[in-house]
Protein backbone atom coordinates (compact mmCIF):
# COMPACT_ATOMS: atom_id res chain seq x y z
CA UNK A 1 0.00 0.00 0.00
CA UNK A 2 2.77 2.46 0.96
CA UNK A 3 4.77 1.57 -2.16
CA UNK A 4 1.71 2.00 -4.39
CA UNK A 5 0.92 5.38 -2.80
CA UNK A 6 4.51 6.56 -3.21
CA UNK A 7 4.51 5.44 -6.83
CA UNK A 8 1.29 7.34 -7.47
CA UNK A 9 2.98 10.56 -6.33
CA UNK A 10 6.23 9.63 -8.14
CA UNK A 11 8.18 9.27 -4.89
CA UNK A 12 11.07 6.80 -5.38
CA UNK A 13 11.10 3.83 -2.99
CA UNK A 14 14.06 1.64 -2.03
CA UNK A 15 13.40 -1.75 -0.44
CA UNK A 16 15.71 -2.32 2.56
CA UNK A 17 15.56 -5.81 4.09
CA UNK A 18 17.38 -6.43 7.38
CA UNK A 19 16.73 -10.16 7.68
CA UNK A 20 17.05 -13.16 5.42
CA UNK A 21 13.34 -13.86 5.22
CA UNK A 22 12.08 -12.09 2.11
CA UNK A 23 12.83 -14.90 -0.34
CA UNK A 24 11.13 -17.48 1.90
CA UNK A 25 8.14 -15.17 2.32
CA UNK A 26 7.74 -14.81 -1.43
CA UNK A 27 8.18 -18.50 -2.27
CA UNK A 28 5.68 -19.65 0.34
CA UNK A 29 3.05 -16.99 -0.34
CA UNK A 30 -0.20 -17.76 -2.10
CA UNK A 31 -0.76 -16.84 -5.74
CA UNK A 32 -2.44 -13.52 -4.98
CA UNK A 33 0.19 -12.46 -2.45
CA UNK A 34 3.02 -13.37 -4.84
CA UNK A 35 1.35 -11.22 -7.50
CA UNK A 36 1.10 -8.38 -4.99
CA UNK A 37 4.82 -8.73 -4.06
CA UNK A 38 5.89 -8.77 -7.73
CA UNK A 39 3.78 -5.73 -8.51
CA UNK A 40 5.21 -3.87 -5.54
CA UNK A 41 8.80 -4.89 -6.32
CA UNK A 42 8.46 -3.55 -9.87
CA UNK A 43 7.85 -0.11 -8.41
CA UNK A 44 11.10 -0.13 -6.41
CA UNK A 45 14.06 1.83 -7.74
CA UNK A 46 16.28 -0.73 -6.04
CA UNK A 47 16.83 -2.88 -2.98
CA UNK A 48 19.34 -3.15 -0.14
CA UNK A 49 20.39 -6.31 1.72
CA UNK A 50 22.90 -7.05 4.49
CA UNK A 51 25.39 -9.30 2.64
CA UNK A 52 26.28 -10.54 -0.83
CA UNK A 53 24.73 -13.96 -0.37
CA UNK A 54 21.38 -12.39 0.58
CA UNK A 55 21.04 -10.63 -2.77
CA UNK A 56 19.29 -13.75 -4.07
CA UNK A 57 16.21 -12.84 -2.05
CA UNK A 58 15.26 -10.41 -4.82
CA UNK A 59 15.99 -12.75 -7.75
CA UNK A 60 13.31 -12.31 -10.40
CA UNK A 61 11.85 -9.32 -8.57
CA UNK A 62 14.47 -6.57 -8.77
CA UNK A 63 17.18 -6.25 -11.43
CA UNK A 64 20.45 -7.70 -10.07
CA UNK A 65 22.33 -4.47 -10.82
CA UNK A 66 19.82 -2.60 -8.64
CA UNK A 67 20.40 -4.75 -5.53
CA UNK A 68 23.12 -3.41 -3.23
CA UNK A 69 24.74 -4.43 0.03
CA UNK A 70 24.82 -2.13 3.04
CA UNK A 71 26.26 -4.03 5.98
CA UNK A 72 24.86 -3.81 9.48
CA UNK A 73 26.72 -1.96 12.20
CA UNK A 74 27.49 -2.01 15.90
CA UNK A 75 26.06 1.07 17.61
CA UNK A 76 28.67 3.34 19.14
CA UNK A 77 27.21 2.96 22.63
CA UNK A 78 27.72 -0.81 22.52
CA UNK A 79 31.40 -0.62 21.58
CA UNK A 80 33.83 -1.44 24.38
CA UNK A 81 35.83 1.31 26.06
CA UNK A 82 39.60 1.27 26.50
CA UNK A 83 39.05 -0.08 30.02
CA UNK A 84 36.89 -2.86 28.57
CA UNK A 85 39.61 -3.72 26.06
CA UNK A 86 42.16 -3.81 28.87
CA UNK A 87 39.93 -6.25 30.75
CA UNK A 88 39.59 -8.41 27.64
CA UNK A 89 43.37 -8.44 27.07
CA UNK A 90 43.88 -9.58 30.66
CA UNK A 91 41.49 -12.45 30.09
CA UNK A 92 42.97 -13.56 26.75
CA UNK A 93 44.27 -16.94 27.70
CA UNK A 94 43.37 -20.53 27.02
CA UNK A 95 41.56 -21.81 30.05
CA UNK A 96 39.93 -25.06 30.99
CA UNK A 97 38.58 -23.65 34.22
CA UNK A 98 35.75 -21.16 34.58
CA UNK A 99 35.09 -20.60 30.87
CA UNK A 100 31.93 -18.59 30.18
CA UNK A 101 29.88 -18.91 27.01
CA UNK A 102 27.38 -16.29 25.90
CA UNK A 103 24.21 -16.81 23.87
CA UNK A 104 22.69 -13.42 23.02
CA UNK A 105 19.58 -13.57 20.85
CA UNK A 106 15.85 -14.18 20.99
CA UNK A 107 15.14 -17.56 22.58
CA UNK A 108 13.68 -19.16 19.47
CA UNK A 109 14.28 -22.94 19.41
CA UNK A 110 15.71 -22.86 15.88
CA UNK A 111 18.33 -20.36 17.07
CA UNK A 112 19.96 -23.38 18.75
CA UNK A 113 19.91 -22.48 22.45
CA UNK A 114 18.87 -26.00 23.49
CA UNK A 115 21.93 -27.32 21.64
CA UNK A 116 24.08 -24.87 23.59
CA UNK A 117 22.68 -26.20 26.87
CA UNK A 118 23.38 -29.77 25.80
CA UNK A 119 26.91 -28.75 24.80
CA UNK A 120 27.49 -27.44 28.32
CA UNK A 121 26.50 -30.87 29.61
CA UNK A 122 28.95 -32.56 27.22
CA UNK A 123 31.78 -30.28 28.32
CA UNK A 124 31.10 -30.69 32.02
CA UNK A 125 30.89 -34.46 31.56
CA UNK A 126 34.44 -34.26 30.19
CA UNK A 127 35.60 -32.43 33.31
CA UNK A 128 35.62 -28.89 31.92
CA UNK A 129 34.43 -26.14 34.24
CA UNK A 130 32.19 -24.12 31.95
CA UNK A 131 29.03 -22.05 32.27
CA UNK A 132 26.68 -20.25 29.91
CA UNK A 133 24.69 -17.03 30.06
CA UNK A 134 21.64 -16.94 27.79
CA UNK A 135 20.04 -13.54 27.21
CA UNK A 136 17.03 -12.79 25.06
CA UNK A 137 13.27 -12.80 24.92
CA UNK A 138 11.27 -16.01 25.20
CA UNK A 139 8.91 -16.54 22.29
CA UNK A 140 6.47 -18.56 24.40
CA UNK A 141 5.96 -19.85 27.92
CA UNK A 142 6.19 -23.39 26.55
CA UNK A 143 9.70 -22.71 25.23
CA UNK A 144 10.78 -21.40 28.63
CA UNK A 145 9.39 -24.44 30.45
CA UNK A 146 11.09 -26.87 28.05
CA UNK A 147 14.46 -25.14 28.44
CA UNK A 148 14.28 -24.97 32.22
CA UNK A 149 13.24 -28.63 32.41
CA UNK A 150 16.25 -29.56 30.26
CA UNK A 151 18.56 -27.64 32.60
CA UNK A 152 17.14 -29.51 35.59
CA UNK A 153 17.25 -32.86 33.80
CA UNK A 154 20.96 -32.38 33.04
CA UNK A 155 21.67 -30.97 36.54
CA UNK A 156 23.01 -27.72 35.11
CA UNK A 157 21.25 -25.31 37.45
CA UNK A 158 24.60 -23.91 38.63
CA UNK A 159 26.02 -23.64 35.09
CA UNK A 160 23.24 -22.19 32.93
CA UNK A 161 21.64 -18.81 33.61
CA UNK A 162 18.75 -17.15 31.77
CA UNK A 163 18.83 -13.35 31.89
CA UNK A 164 15.84 -12.34 29.78
CA UNK A 165 16.16 -9.24 27.60
CA UNK A 166 19.31 -7.27 28.38
CA UNK A 167 20.24 -3.76 27.27
CA UNK A 168 22.68 -1.05 28.21
CA UNK A 169 25.12 -1.85 30.98
CA UNK A 170 23.60 -5.29 31.61
CA UNK A 171 24.45 -6.31 28.04
CA UNK A 172 27.91 -4.77 28.30
CA UNK A 173 28.58 -6.73 31.49
CA UNK A 174 27.70 -10.02 29.81
CA UNK A 175 29.93 -9.21 26.83
CA UNK A 176 32.76 -8.10 29.12
CA UNK A 177 32.70 -11.30 31.17
CA UNK A 178 32.21 -13.81 28.35
CA UNK A 179 34.94 -15.91 26.75
CA UNK A 180 33.10 -17.23 23.68
CA UNK A 181 29.93 -16.23 21.84
CA UNK A 182 27.71 -19.11 20.68
CA UNK A 183 24.82 -18.93 18.19
CA UNK A 184 24.31 -22.27 16.37
CA UNK A 185 21.29 -20.99 14.49
CA UNK A 186 19.25 -22.65 11.80
CA UNK A 187 16.47 -20.06 12.05
CA UNK A 188 14.89 -19.92 8.60
CA UNK A 189 14.75 -16.11 8.46
CA UNK A 190 18.31 -15.49 9.67
CA UNK A 191 20.21 -12.59 8.14
CA UNK A 192 23.28 -11.31 10.00
CA UNK A 193 22.51 -11.30 13.74
CA UNK A 194 23.41 -7.97 15.29
CA UNK A 195 24.46 -9.76 18.48
CA UNK A 196 27.11 -11.61 16.45
CA UNK A 197 28.68 -8.32 15.38
CA UNK A 198 28.48 -6.95 18.92
CA UNK A 199 30.26 -10.00 20.30
CA UNK A 200 32.97 -9.68 17.66
CA UNK A 201 33.42 -6.00 18.54
CA UNK A 202 34.23 -7.11 22.08
CA UNK A 203 36.84 -9.54 20.82
CA UNK A 204 34.88 -12.71 21.45
CA UNK A 205 35.63 -15.71 19.24
CA UNK A 206 32.32 -16.93 17.82
CA UNK A 207 30.81 -20.38 17.34
CA UNK A 208 28.11 -20.20 14.67
CA UNK A 209 26.51 -22.06 11.79
CA UNK A 210 27.20 -21.13 8.17
CA UNK A 211 23.62 -20.01 7.75
CA UNK A 212 21.83 -16.96 6.36
CA UNK A 213 24.36 -14.20 5.78
CA UNK A 214 26.71 -15.32 8.57
CA UNK A 215 29.19 -16.85 6.14
CA UNK A 216 29.85 -13.39 4.67
CA UNK A 217 31.08 -12.23 8.08
CA UNK A 218 32.71 -15.27 9.70
CA UNK A 219 35.53 -17.33 8.21
CA UNK A 220 35.92 -20.78 9.70
CA UNK A 221 38.98 -21.11 11.97
CA UNK A 222 39.95 -17.49 11.20
CA UNK A 223 37.59 -15.38 13.29
CA UNK A 224 35.29 -18.11 14.53
CA UNK A 225 34.27 -21.74 14.16
CA UNK A 226 31.45 -23.15 12.05
CA UNK A 227 29.39 -25.97 13.53
CA UNK A 228 26.58 -28.05 12.12
CA UNK A 229 23.02 -27.24 13.25
CA UNK A 230 21.50 -29.43 15.96
CA UNK A 231 24.96 -30.71 16.96
CA UNK A 232 25.86 -30.17 20.64
CA UNK A 233 29.01 -32.29 20.28
CA UNK A 234 30.21 -30.00 17.49
CA UNK A 235 29.73 -27.01 19.78
CA UNK A 236 31.63 -28.70 22.60
CA UNK A 237 34.52 -29.55 20.27
CA UNK A 238 34.62 -25.95 19.01
CA UNK A 239 34.77 -24.60 22.57
CA UNK A 240 37.70 -26.88 23.35
CA UNK A 241 39.49 -25.91 20.13
CA UNK A 242 39.15 -22.20 20.91
CA UNK A 243 40.18 -22.35 24.56
CA UNK A 244 42.97 -24.91 24.55
CA UNK A 245 45.46 -22.63 22.78
CA UNK A 246 46.05 -19.12 24.18
CA UNK A 247 47.76 -17.80 21.04
CA UNK A 248 44.97 -19.09 18.81
CA UNK A 249 42.36 -17.46 21.03
CA UNK A 250 44.27 -14.17 20.99
CA UNK A 251 44.59 -14.17 17.18
CA UNK A 252 40.88 -14.80 16.65
CA UNK A 253 39.92 -12.22 19.26
CA UNK A 254 42.14 -9.59 17.65
CA UNK A 255 40.83 -10.46 14.16
CA UNK A 256 37.25 -9.84 15.27
CA UNK A 257 38.02 -6.49 16.88
CA UNK A 258 39.79 -5.35 13.71
CA UNK A 259 37.06 -6.64 11.40
CA UNK A 260 34.31 -4.72 13.19
CA UNK A 261 36.45 -1.56 13.28
CA UNK A 262 36.99 -1.84 9.50
CA UNK A 263 33.54 -2.91 8.29
CA UNK A 264 30.78 -2.65 10.84
CA UNK A 265 30.89 0.82 12.40
CA UNK A 266 27.94 3.18 12.60
CA UNK A 267 29.74 5.82 10.53
CA UNK A 268 30.76 3.42 7.77
CA UNK A 269 27.24 1.99 7.47
CA UNK A 270 25.68 5.47 7.29
CA UNK A 271 28.10 6.56 4.56
CA UNK A 272 27.45 3.38 2.59
CA UNK A 273 23.67 3.83 2.87
CA UNK A 274 23.84 7.43 1.63
CA UNK A 275 26.11 6.41 -1.26
CA UNK A 276 23.83 3.54 -2.37
CA UNK A 277 20.61 5.55 -2.16
CA UNK A 278 22.21 8.41 -4.10
CA UNK A 279 23.29 5.95 -6.81
CA UNK A 280 19.81 4.41 -7.03
CA UNK A 281 18.11 7.80 -7.25
CA UNK A 282 20.42 8.88 -10.07
CA UNK A 283 19.15 5.91 -12.09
Amino acid sequence: MVIALASMYKVPVVGHVHGGHFGELYREAGRFFRFFIRASAQKLVGAIVLTERLKGMFAGLVRPDRVYVVENFVADEVLPSEEDFAHRRECLKGKWGGARLLYLSNLIPSKGYLDVIRAIYVLRSCGMSVSCDLAGAWMSEHDRVVAEELVRELSLQDSVRFHGIVTGEAKRTLLRNADVFVLPTYYRFEGVPLALLEAMAWGLPVIVTNHGGIGDVVRDRVNGVFVQPRAPENIADAVCWLLEDAERYHCISTANIQLVAERFTENRSAQSLVRVISRLLQG
